[in-house]
């Protein structure tokens, strides 16, 4: 089994987004950032600790803009993807899980969209997309069919959330979609050697005061938060993860599917702690958790979880901003 060595970011993202100003060159920066730890810590821990991959983790919402703004553009999020594409493959040993990508994906779709991918042709629907998909509505289902029955609250909370968002896409077809209304993802990537898996967040943030990707109702009026429905990770390297992103840890979600059988569960969030009776991983895995505070790597002893002490620290800048700490430990397998 390989030896991995795990790089997290530990970086608030919920106070320093991407500005909307120059968002591009920002969004390059946090990139080159990431493969910059990565790269630097690969390279100096390589032979001591007879590595063989890295795995580079950051907190939810590492793209996603400033308020009130809040969203990454589609043409954006594809170049984030794209780019993160390029990396993995001039580096088959890096596993590159950037946090989240906050993104808004119009009723009308931008040029660049219009094509299939691998095909090229043309979309159905051409220019315009059919926010009543049937998929969506069994994507809206699925979040709440799979909470357990025992689980009331969080059943009953999102329940309520999926049948008005059902009701709002209902009236948006109905009524006839604007050019700006349209949906709200929350996306996770898990990329390597050019391939991309990648997960919409299921779960909501549900506060006090409504939806917590959106803070302001303004900006939340003709825009879905449309939840993802589970996808399995397929194995990397022989190792099987899984990835969750912030309150679907609430539900437990990868407990629910992939429970003591995992050999990294990987929780990005921005403001969450760690229920350690909601881990998947098989003893002898680890828990990979990357927040905008208190990040931290456990492996599984039995029915314990002990923190790992990091093997290296590094405090990292974006154009002169302190941007947190870059932590790496060494994660071996038997």
């Amino acid at each position: 089994m390989p030896n991995v060595l795990v790089v997290v970011w530990d970086f608030d993202t919920r106070r320093l987004r991407v500005p909307v100003e120059n968002s591009l060159l920002c969004i390059q920066l946090r990139i080159g950032a990431l493969l910059y730890m990565a790269r630097t810590a690969f390279a100096k821990h390589i032979d001591r600790h007879q590595l063989d991959y890295c795995l580079v983790v950051a907190p939810e919402y590492l793209f996603s803009k400033e308020m009130p703004v809040s969203f990454i553009s589609e043409e954006e999020k594809e170049i984030i993807r794209a780019t993160l594409i390029d990396i993995s493959k001039i580096n088959p040993w890096l596993i590159l899980v950037p946090g989240t990508t906050l993104w808004f994906k119009s009723m009308l779709r931008p040029d660049s969209r219009k094509l299939k991918r691998g095909t090229q042709q043309l979309k159905s629907w051409g220019q315009a997309r059919n926010i009543n998909k049937a998929k969506y509505g069994a994507e809206i289902d699925a979040v709440v069919n799979e909470i357990p029955e025992r689980d009331r609250m969080n059943k009953g909370v999102y329940g309520d959330y999926a049948k008005a968002t059902k009701e709002q896409i209902a009236k948006i077809e109905t009524d006839g979609s604007e050019a700006g209304s349209g949906i709200v993802r929350n996306t996770g990537f898990i990329i390597w050697n050019g391939n991309v898996f990648y997960q919409h967040k299921r779960y909501p943030n549900i506060g006090n005061d409504g939806l917590e990707e959106l803070n302001d109702a303004q900006f939340w009026e003709d825009k879905i938060f449309m939840p993802g429905s589970y996808r399995e990770t397929p194995a990397i390297h022989g190792l099987q993860m899984a990835l969750e992103i912030c309150a679907e840890h609430f539900i437990g979600a990868t407990v629910l599917h992939k429970n003591n059988v995992l050999d990294f569960h990987i929780l990005v969030s921005a403001s969450i702690v760690l229920d350690k009776g909601r881990v998947g991983v098989k003893h002898g895995g680890y828990v990979v958790h990357a927040d905008s505070e208190g990040s931290a790597v456990y492996r599984r002893e039995g029915m314990n979880l002990v923190q790992l002490q990091a093997i290296d620290e590094t405090e990292i800048g974006l154009l002169g901003v302190e941007a947190g700490r870059v932590r790496s430990f060494v994660c071996a397998f038997a």
